[in-house]
């Protein structure tokens, strides 16, 4: 069924939207996502706060590309259905979870709180990520469920700090 789902993104492409989608998707990844939190974390925010991002951005990574992707060892789309062309190049990691659903709706979870017209808009743009990483072929539909899941827990888990 996910294999389908991709497949009616694929068909629905449009050169406009390509674009888009790709510039959306560059927003998550983690060498664009962690100068932005760095210089979010200027902002006169309290200590514990900045420690809780820190700390669930560090466990993001290692779940992610260290336990996660490493241990389930999930095929991306493009490699298990050779219909599913990506648009853009192919990542040579694992597909679960979405890393960049994950880095972008951790940080919008936290940050609601604490700001909320900054958190609110993060959250519009950790959907759009999540979005792109499907329409862009990258991933299936629970690979983004999984890293939006996962971020719920950090945020949750970093909440004891």
């Amino acid at each position: 069924m996910e294999h389908n789902i991709l497949l009616w993104f694929q068909k629905h492409r449009t050169e406009p939207m390509n674009k888009i989608m790709w510039y959306i998707t560059k927003i998550g990844y983690s060498k664009m996502w962690l100068p932005f939190c760095a210089l979010l974390t200027l902002l006169p925010l309290p200590m514990e706060f900045r420690i809780r991002l820190w700390c669930a951005l560090g466990l993001q990574a290692i779940l992610v590309h260290v336990v996660l992707k490493k241990g389930l060892k999930r095929q991306r789309p493009f490699e298990a259905c050779p219909e599913i062309i990506p648009l853009v190049k192919r990542p040579k990691d694992r597909s679960f979870p979405s890393g960049h659903t994950c880095i972008t709706f951790t940080t919008a979870f936290l940050f609601i709180p604490q700001i909320p017209i900054l958190g609110y808009a993060l959250l519009v743009t950790a959907c759009l990520v999540a979005y792109s990483r499907m329409y862009l072929g990258h991933h299936y539909p629970t690979d983004v469920l999984g890293g939006f899941i996962l971020a719920i827990f950090l945020v949750f888990i970093t909440s004891f700090i």
